[in-house]
């Protein structure tokens, strides 16, 4: 009998916590960086953009600018 109550607690206990993770609202913000981070961010992405480019390596060149241009749009 003591198995049963055990196990009926635990089960009544996962319960209750699984539907109370599904009531509150995530606390997650939809900006993952503020504008700063993301304009050092992007700064640092396009040095890396001009020196692939000078190098020569124009389609990876293009990638970095994409991923500067695209961190801007997302955040600031």
């Amino acid at each position: 009998m003591h198995k049963l109550k055990l196990f009926a607690i635990t089960a009544l206990s996962a319960a209750t916590i699984g539907v109370g993770g599904l009531v509150t609202a995530p606390s997650a913000s939809a900006k993952p960086m503020s504008c700063d981070r993301a304009l050092a961010l992007a700064q640092a992405y396009m040095v890396i953009g001009r020196m692939l480019y000078n190098d020569g390596h124009y389609a990876a060149a293009s990638f970095y600018y994409g991923k500067a241009e695209g961190v801007i749009d997302a955040s600031c």
